[in-house]
């Protein structure tokens, strides 16, 4: 069973790539969290930016480098 990650600065993208994702193998772990990445880079950040928040630079990396399917 894969384990949720609810610690995630947005969780409910994290759970649903997961979801769609649920780790049947490593292939599926990265592409969870590439879903979850590519969902963060859209509209969120930007509507964060606009209403005047940032992200810490070490969650921003993580999300982008997350974002990269190997």
């Amino acid at each position: 069973m894969p384990i949720l990650p609810l610690n995630h600065p947005e969780p409910f993208a994290a759970v649903l790539g997961v979801m769609l994702y649920p780790a049947t193998d490593e292939s599926d772990t990265l592409k969870a969290r590439a879903y979850t990445a590519q969902f963060l880079l859209a509209d969120p950040l930007r509507r964060l930016r606009d209403a005047g928040h940032s992200l810490p630079y070490e969650v921003l990396a993580q999300i982008a480098m997350d974002a990269v399917i190997r």
